[in-house]
């Protein structure tokens, strides 16, 4: 058994529906008159910002992909100063697993002007002896898009 509607509210461009009512799951089928009318959108540019440190959550895009990641610092007590990082793509670590580094831009974090870069680990269990950002949720998915993109810029406003 089938069932055909037409469209008449589209002038200019007969659409015919068709279900197929025979089977449990009905399939729908669409047919145009013109398919000149219907364009393929063109591709966007994947979107990649920074990435922003808040209370507590990453948040921003990677590769395209949005990511809100919930963390926490490695050891209590020791956060990143507020102002802007450089995340590196990942490595693989024989013993923690996959770590990226979050290196501070010298001028412009705070108090950070003189002296070395201030250095984080990004992972998804806390590193012994190493300051470092857990990343409870969404670990693996950040690593990948990080290494995709070669890595990502990162502004911490209120870490925790």
């Amino acid at each position: 058994m089938t069932h055909t509607n037409s469209n008449p509210n589209r002038p200019g461009v007969a659409a015919a529906q068709t279900r197929d009512l025979s089977r449990v799951g009905s399939t729908v089928t669409h047919t145009y008159a013109n398919p000149g009318v219907y364009k393929i959108a063109p591709k966007v540019a994947l979107k990649n910002g920074p990435l922003t440190i808040q209370k507590g959550f990453l948040k921003g895009y990677v590769d395209g992909h949005y990511h809100h990641c919930p963390m926490r610092p490695a050891q209590q007590g020791v956060v990143p100063p507020a102002g802007d990082y450089a995340i590196q793509p990942p490595v693989n670590d024989p013993v923690y697993g996959s770590v990226a580094l979050m290196v501070s831009i010298p001028d412009r974090v705070v108090g950070g002007a003189e002296g070395p870069a201030t250095v984080f680990e990004l992972c998804d269990k806390p590193v012994v002896g190493k300051d470092g950002i857990v990343v409870t949720h969404g670990f693996a998915r950040l690593m990948d898009d990080l290494q995709k993109a070669g890595g990502a810029q990162a502004s911490v406003e209120e870490p925790f």
